[in-house]
């Protein structure tokens, strides 16, 4: 595995009131973000202070290849408001991705090969709300975040609740590329903080060499577990996947 990157806190959204919001475009991203428990509002119902205040705009769509028009309209409408932080997430996948991604900047296909795709778009969401807007004590930040967006493309979510099992429970193997990671530790005294951070090393002795990973420990504790965001390289066949 590269070298873990730890960095200070370069989080740009200073003291914004809404961090971030969200968009959909189709019937089944709309019944997705409509039917989970997540930390950020629709778009249209952001006052105009929020609207300017908010850092960064999700765009959800079910199939980028049927609604392109539409998130370009998207895109041209929010530019001047969210500039060089709109970011599209497609729910279904495509042979366009490189593309996409040269005409939006930010785009990603969520894939459900190891969570359902409500659980996988829920569990992102968590994650950039608790390890990304969220400061830690080993911070990594929005910038960090933003450049793994625009590298990854296949890109998968979860949690797990054990450190000690990481290795079995993140989707690991040698189509993974990147990955980032959120760690909410038992406490911080020295002894716990060294026991899970020697089952960490462990697990990052188990990846393959070219991975790039980034995480951050949590201000908060108790209940813990580790939560993360995987970049995957090219999915081999389409059909491979539980969509």
């Amino acid at each position: 595995m590269n070298q873990v990157k730890q960095s200070v806190n370069l989080n740009e959204s200073g003291a914004k009131t809404v961090w971030a919001s969200y968009h959909c475009i189709g019937e089944r991203a709309t019944q997705i973000l409509n039917s989970i428990e997540q930390p950020y509002p629709n778009i249209s119902d952001l006052d105009t202070k929020d609207l300017q205040e908010c850092l960064s705009l999700f765009i959800f769509t079910d199939n980028a290849n049927n609604y392109v028009s539409e998130i370009d309209d998207c895109i041209m409408q929010y530019k001047d408001v969210f500039i060089k932080n709109i970011f599209v997430f497609d729910l279904h996948p495509n042979d366009r991705s490189q593309e996409f991604k040269a005409r939006w900047g930010f785009y990603n296909i969520f894939i459900s090969s190891y969570f359902t795709l409500e659980n996988n778009i829920q569990y992102y969401l968590l994650f950039v709300n608790h390890f990304i807007e969220t400061v830690g004590l080993i911070c990594m930040g929005y910038k960090e975040w933003k450049y793994f967006t625009g590298q990854a493309t296949f890109i998968t979510a979860g949690t797990t609740s054990t450190y000690k099992h990481a290795i079995g429970s993140i989707p690991v193997n040698n189509n993974i590329k990147r990955m980032m990671l959120g760690l909410v530790l038992q406490d911080l005294t020295m002894e716990s903080v060294k026991e899970n951070l020697n089952e960490l090393r462990s697990f990052f002795d188990q990846l393959p060499d070219d991975v790039d990973g980034i995480w951050q420990m949590s201000p908060h504790v108790g209940n813990p577990h580790i939560e993360y965001i995987v970049g995957l390289g090219s999915v081999p066949t389409l059909s491979n996947l539980n969509l």
